[in-house]
């Protein structure tokens, strides 16, 4: 009886149909090799999970029932999936050969339980134990956000200096150190130190300026943060408060009927999400948007009440943002603190979470700054006081090449004029080499010495946050390859900026996703393969859970 089979040859993910009945017909294995291959399959399992033993104990099963595995030459064995599944990591870091690498986004982890060979009582054993990673992202081009690799980090005493030459490496390996215009990174002294940081290091090694670009959604927690330990006090563990707000919130308070509560009123700019855009969400993502319409109308409504969000822990304030909303529809007579505290979320937290993913460039930085600056002014002289010190402290898109990279690509025409005076002055004047810094008994040549810039927080719009004339101007990374005459042609006729991300949502998934492979294997090639077949079978098929809604290539 003829029957449609798949056929998988080397060329991966080939069709065709075959009059066989069994994998022995298929006239691609020898009379006692079974030489087919299974690269769908071996991604699902990669994707799940699943051991090898586990993986052809499922293949062959399936087989058997739809009666393609007639003799003992087409089992499948351990081995064999070991094969597919190494075959498919293979397939699946070729696609980084097509990675743009004009933008990087890198960041660290320890992860406590990763996979290392060790020599143990005279023996190569596997064992369980912290060691720090460092993930790589691709942040530009049509591969943005993908997975590149990650690395070991061995412990040294120069964070910054360390994880710069892992980045310099892995452009070397990649031969993109001629391509990175910019990195993406968080706010953490490491990354953004003027001397010893990641960034300054990179330009040495680079011998060139490129974009420190910082998650403007790490800029949009940390106000947040020091809003919350002063108004309610520090916390004594990572998942522990100590005021009487934080441990309110460690309860199940969605589980409380919501009360009659005062309506704080959001923005009207606040984006309207159709249901497309929340597929893109989590559940606690829409459990914020959810919460602050809510509040905003004065009544939860009831598919809102029962949903419980994530745990409280300090690495994730999205989700204490969530409960002290909840807590707020919860309470009677709230405390001024807590009044205080959800009028914040409200208003500026949550405001800004959805408006920094709606304009998703870095040019937008400056943008989204002066109007966190702008909405300050909505609160009393305590919230200025905490939040306005952690701007200052934060303000990289204010760098001068970022700053006329956002004037350059501006829709405003006036704005690009501005932008390319300055850098055609920058070009015709250039300025001197960065300055000799000392760097404990010894000094470092920087490529340039850039400072954070005063900001004017009574500036009327963006382009007034800083001045021009009093802070030195380098030209934006991003614009060397125009020419002079390619400036001035942009003064009347725009184009599209580079599409360099804002946040860092994207690597974070990507540390995420290292986290779970350093428990699966010990060697590094291994691990990066798990890593790349595990985006590819993400990519190839999206979740489903009905018929309808899978997909086949």
């Amino acid at each position: 009886m003829n029957k449609d089979t798949l056929r998988f040859d080397d060329d991966f993910f080939q069709s065709t149909s075959s009059a066989a009945s069994s994998i022995s017909g298929l006239g691609i294995r020898e009379p006692t090799y079974n030489l087919s291959h299974y690269p769908k399959f071996a991604l699902e399992c990669i994707r799940y999970d699943l051991s090898d033993e586990a993986s052809a104990a499922l293949a062959n099963a399936i087989l058997s029932d739809i009666g393609y595995s007639t003799s003992s030459y087409d089992i499948i064995d351990a081995q064999k999936m070991m094969r597919e599944k190494n075959r498919a990591g293979v397939e699946s870091t070729n696609i980084i050969n097509e990675f743009d690498f004009r933008c990087l986004g890198m960041d660290g982890k320890i992860n406590k339980n990763s996979l290392v060979l060790e020599r143990v009582d005279g023996y190569q054993r596997c064992i369980l134990k912290p060691v720090e990673h460092i993930t790589f992202t691709n942040e530009s081009g049509g591969h943005r956000g993908r997975y590149i690799e990650h690395c070991d980090v061995e412990e040294k005493k120069n964070k910054g200096e360390n994880e710069a030459h892992h980045a310099f490496n892995l452009l070397k390996k990649y031969n993109a150190t001629d391509k990175i215009e910019a990195i993406l990174v968080d706010n953490t002294a490491k990354n953004t130190g003027r001397l010893n940081g990641l960034h300054p290091n990179l330009e040495r090694l680079l011998q060139r300026p490129i974009h420190l670009i910082t998650c403007m959604l790490h800029i949009n927690e940390l106000p947040l943060r020091h809003l919350f330990v002063e108004l309610d006090g520090k916390s004594k563990t990572p998942g522990k408060y100590s005021g009487p707000i934080g441990k309110a919130i460690e309860n199940s308070v969605w589980n409380d009927e919501p009360v009659t509560f005062k309506s704080i009123s959001v923005s009207q700019d606040f984006v309207n999400l159709n249901s497309s855009d929340k597929k893109d969400l989590s559940n606690d993502q829409k459990l914020l948007y959810l919460y602050c319409l809510a509040i905003s109308s004065g009544e939860v409504p009831d598919d809102v009440k029962g949903k419980k969000p994530g745990p409280v822990f300090h690495a994730r304030w999205l989700t204490t943002a969530i409960r002290v909303m909840i807590l707020y529809t919860r309470t009677n007579n709230p405390s001024p603190e807590l009044m205080l505290l959800t009028e914040f979320i409200v208003k500026s937290y949550t405001f800004f979470w959805f408006r920094i993913r709606q304009l998703d460039n870095f040019t937008k930085a400056p943008q989204i700054l002066h109007e966190m600056v702008h909405i300050l002014n909505d609160f009393p002289d305590v919230v200025k006081d905490i939040v306005v010190p952690v701007i200052k402290r934060n303000s990289f898109c204010l760098y001068s090449d970022n700053f006329l990279a956002s004037l350059l690509f501006s829709t405003v025409r006036e704005h690009r004029q501005k932008a390319v005076d300055v850098i055609i002055d920058c070009r015709r004047s250039p300025k001197q080499p960065g300055e000799k810094l000392r760097n404990g008994a010894s000094f470092v040549q920087t490529v340039r010495t850039q400072a954070l810039p005063k900001i004017d927080f009574g500036a009327a719009t963006w382009t007034e946050l800083i001045s021009l004339q009093d802070n030195d101007m380098f030209e934006p990374p991003c614009s060397k390859k125009l020419s002079e005459q390619e400036l001035f042609n942009l003064i009347d006729d725009p184009i599209d900026p580079p599409n360099y991300p804002i946040h860092s949502q994207s690597v974070e998934r990507g540390v995420a996703l290292t986290t779970k492979v350093v428990k699966r294997a010990a060697s590094l090639e291994k691990r990066n393969n798990l890593a790349q077949s595990t985006v590819r079978a993400r990519q190839r098929r999206g979740s489903f859970f009905t018929k309808k809604s899978y997909t086949f290539e």
